[in-house]
């Protein structure tokens, strides 16, 4: 199993795993019949070596006996009855059938691309290891059967408007394959051709797919949440309703029990004609420009003008020149001083204390006090405050130090917190002279500095 990020091996008999492995996000796993070795389809990117793996273990350990690296997501993977054969396929860019010996994660065989530019979403081998069925996506919608010692398939079975096969399985001798797309088609082949023995048509996308070992009949599932029983020869079948998309099926080797299991999203994306129907756009949408997307005024195309520096934000006008303590990486804010002003404090704290007992003592009144609350000696008292007030002195210090701004001696006017900036072609000028700008988007209006409807409307609109 693969839970989360996780691969996990169970024996039927106990929920505590034999083994369990970090391996990170994946879309299938599977196991031999007789659960000697399991296997992984991973997803990632092309330039993580640790990622888009097909893995292969033995149930002796999670340690892998090998990996190997696609520069697509491994979309599927499947074993044959003794492990001996795997079968994987890939996503794009790769979007290729592959077939691996258990001894070597060297390539058997390494298909040509199958698609355009969608994945290669299934591929399954026979219990033998002597065939292979592959299914594709999108426009390129296909079964394919190879023999697995060549790259070349036997026979390929385009599917109605190219739509996707998202589901594929074998009978245990190789003799029948089933299928089941995106677009509601459900096909029994025999492998000797790519004529269907049957087919279905159902109003829903078809994500699962069991066939029978003798291949009599199938089960499907999809987007109806409904699973769906054929007989082979009859186009009536049974529906069982369930509260999700069916997403997960398998039946019995006797024929006599399905398991089904559903999934809570459904990540189907796919063009489909129908009837080559024609659909007019009569609205095109277009996307915010940056400068809207900076403006947040409702929608109004308005590039920022002005901005407060020292509000700890660069933006807009804003540079390190005319705005060090906003764009500078180096520039420290009064946040940082909160340390210095407890040490100096602590500093005066200890130093008026230290002269409180000094004196005290001078006037010997501490003497004439009776009872002693604390056994302690006034110089062992001095000897406290004095080493109290210089760690406060040098905490003081250091604090300083640590909070000096190299670059506040340098702020200019203009650079002052608090100060507007704005674009030098949209400052205003007033009898040959820079004058001072208002705060765009402070609710308050102010012609006299510069604002106005058009440079800043969330001031002065109508309603301000």
């Amino acid at each position: 199993a693969l839970i989360g990020s996780v691969a996990v091996l169970f024996d039927k008999t106990s929920n505590k795993p034999l083994w369990k492995v970090e391996v990170g996000n994946g879309y299938n796993v599977a196991i031999s019949k007789d659960g000697k070795y399991m296997a992984a389809a991973l997803a990632g990117s092309e330039e993580n070596e640790n990622s888009n793996l097909l893995i292969l273990w033995s149930d002796k350990s999670e340690k892998s006996l090998w990996q190997y690296h696609s520069s697509g997501n491994f979309h599927d993977v499947s074993l044959s009855q003794d492990g001996q054969f795997v079968s994987g396929s890939t996503g794009c860019p790769d979007r290729r059938f592959y077939v691996f010996s258990r001894d070597s994660n060297t390539p058997l065989v390494k298909s040509e691309m199958l698609t355009r530019d969608s994945p290669v979403h299934r591929a399954k081998i026979s219990a033998d290891g002597s065939l292979a069925a592959v299914g594709s996506e999108s426009d390129a919608g296909a079964v394919f059967l190879f023999k697995t010692n060549s790259k070349e398939p036997i026979w390929k079975f385009p599917t109605q408007n190219g739509s996707s096969v998202r589901a594929l399985n074998f009978t245990p001798d190789g003799k029948y394959i089933g299928a089941a797309t995106f677009g509601g088609d459900a096909y029994i082949f025999e492998k000797d051709t790519n004529i269907p023995v049957a087919n279905w048509k159902l109003n829903t996308s078809l994500g699962g797919l069991d066939i029978a070992d003798n291949g009599s009949f199938i089960a499907v599932g999809g987007t109806d949440k409904k699973l769906h029983i054929f007989k082979k020869g009859s186009q009536t079948g049974i529906d069982v309703l369930f509260d999700e998309y069916v997403e997960e099926i398998d039946i019995s080797g006797n024929g006599k029990y399905i398991a089904a299991g559903t999934g809570g999203s459904v990540y189907f994306f796919e063009s489909i004609n129908n009837d080559n129907k024609i659909f007019p756009c009569t609205t095109i949408i277009e996307p915010k420009s940056p400068f809207e997307a900076m403006s947040g005024n409702d929608g109004q195309v308005q590039q920022v003008s002005s901005s407060l520096c020292g509000n700890g934000k660069c933006e807009g006008p804003e540079t390190i020149e005319n705005c060090k303590q906003d764009c500078s990486r180096n520039f420290k804010t009064s946040a940082g001083k909160l340390q210095g002003m407890i040490f100096g404090f602590g500093l005066l704290g200890s130093v008026l204390m230290l002269g409180l007992f000094t004196a005290l003592r001078k006037l010997k009144f501490l003497e004439n006090q009776k009872k002693i609350i604390l056994k302690l000696t006034g110089k062992k008292v001095t000897l406290v405050l004095i080493t109290l007030t210089i760690l406060f002195l040098i905490f003081t210090i250091i604090a300083i130090l640590f909070n000096r701004n190299p670059d506040a001696a340098l702020l200019e006017q203009s650079e002052q917190p608090g100060k507007a900036i704005m674009n030098q072609e949209q400052e205003p000028v007033l009898n040959g002279s820079n004058q001072e700008s208002g705060i765009c988007g402070n609710n308050i209006c102010e012609p006299g500095l510069g604002e106005s409807k058009e440079i800043c409307p969330q001031d002065c609109s109508g309603g301000n």
